[in-house]
């Protein structure tokens, strides 16, 4: 039986977040992106050998999955049909009421990233987080 709520849900999400993403890092890697960041990046690069490429790209993979998990948080904290809920033996808790914004948990020395993740990740000063967040921003 089709469930039309997960369907709706499943095409949101990888539309809004995988897709996004996988463009957005396409358009830098093409030099299509103008802000700063992004041509620095392109024009890295472009100046590579294939293993300084290979090196690059280890270390642009936790931006891109960084990038990833910022738009999926967005979604989930911002979008009025979507609620995620956290469920106890005694209560379900609504884990919008518990944030001012899904998306600003990633970062800062406070962060969910360096609180939880085992993997590579950069420590980001306030404005770094500022320049991270206007980079990220979704309008």
């Amino acid at each position: 039986m089709k469930n039309e709520y997960l369907d709706n849900f499943a095409r949101l999400f990888i539309d809004t977040v995988r897709d996004y993403s996988i463009q957005n890092i396409d358009d830098i890697i093409q030099g299509k992106m103008n802000d700063e960041l992004s041509k620095n990046i392109y024009k890295k690069l472009e100046s590579l050998s294939e293993n300084e490429f290979r090196l690059f790209l280890e270390n642009f993979i936790p931006i891109i999955v960084d990038k990833s998990l910022f738009y999926a948080l967005h979604l989930f904290h911002y979008n009025e049909n979507i609620e995620l809920c956290w469920k106890s033996d005694t209560k379900l808790v609504f884990l919008k009421e518990e944030s001012d914004g899904f998306d600003g948990e990633l970062f800062t020395e406070f962060g969910w990233i360096r609180k939880y993740s085992q993997e590579r990740h950069k420590e980001y000063s306030s404005d770094e987080f500022n320049a991270i967040v206007d980079y990220f921003k979704i309008d």
